[in-house]
């Protein structure tokens, strides 16, 4: 997290993060997102060994992630959703 330091010294305030399952797991577990964007697309891949949007260690009853969903918009037959963290919960 040194870098987002240096960003935030040089007054870097927003940043997009495009990642797999385990950096998306450690922003959203340092408590680093305020939005999460995310496509549905049309098809159906994976299985029991398939990653999920959210990898790492993960979250556990009571300790999950409340999100409000704030925008939707349709893209090609796909479905492109925008949701804020919520800390109010």
């Amino acid at each position: 997290m040194a870098l987002l330091e240096t960003l935030g010294q040089r007054g870097v305030t927003s940043l997009l993060v495009e990642g797999g399952g385990e950096t998306i797991y450690s922003f959203f577990r340092a408590g680093l997102v305020d939005v999460y964007s995310v496509f549905v697309g049309d098809f159906i891949i994976g299985g029991r060994e398939s990653p999920t949007p959210v990898d790492g260690e993960g979250f556990r009853v009571g300790e999950h992630i409340p999100l409000r969903l704030v925008s939707f918009e349709r893209l090609g037959s796909g479905v492109h959703l925008t949701y804020e963290v919520r800390r109010d919960a």
